[in-house]
């Protein structure tokens, strides 16, 4: 059996010979013929696509499940660490050395904190689209500079090695 597009191209070539006026007779055979098998092509064809679609709809459903599983595991990952990092600063400690790992509660890297948008110069926006070069001020007000509106922010979490 010829694939789609042979079968497209023959029929296309008869139709176009139909239309020339050759012999009628000889080119409604081959249209016949070639029709049968083109229609059973198309439904070859839509028997995959439906088969296909049905494969993606099963894929996204285990997508949304396996994101829903994650997302329940980072959860959990980020309660035991907030536990472990409370117990420790309950107990006063900023390390714990453990066989296995070792357990620190360290410092983050600075971050910029805007405390009134209005407030900051111009100097630091960029207009397209409007965005904070929060870069920008952060090298600036670790050189000492004041930028009226905005405000270094650093802040702890738990490391485990």
């Amino acid at each position: 059996m010829a694939n789609l597009y042979a079968l497209t191209s023959v029929l296309r070539n008869a139709y176009d010979r139909l239309l020339d006026g050759t012999d009628e007779d000889m080119f409604f055979d081959i249209i016949d013929i070639s029709e049968e098998n083109y229609t059973s092509k198309l439904e070859d064809y839509a028997k995959l696509i439906k088969s296909l679609n049905a494969d993606i709809d099963t894929i996204k459903a285990e997508e949304n499940r396996l994101e829903d599983r994650r997302r329940a595991i980072e959860k959990n990952v980020e309660r035991l660490k907030f536990n472990i990092e409370q117990s420790m600063r309950a107990l006063g400690k900023s390390k714990v050395k453990t066989p296995l790992f070792s357990l620190n509660i360290q410092s983050n890297p600075l971050k910029v904190l805007v405390v009134t948008e209005g407030d900051i110069p111009k100097k630091y926006w960029h207009e397209k689209p409007p965005t904070l070069a929060k870069a920008e001020i952060l090298r600036d007000l670790k050189f000492g500079e004041d930028i009226p509106g905005v405000t270094l922010h650093q802040t702890e979490s738990l490391r485990i090695r």
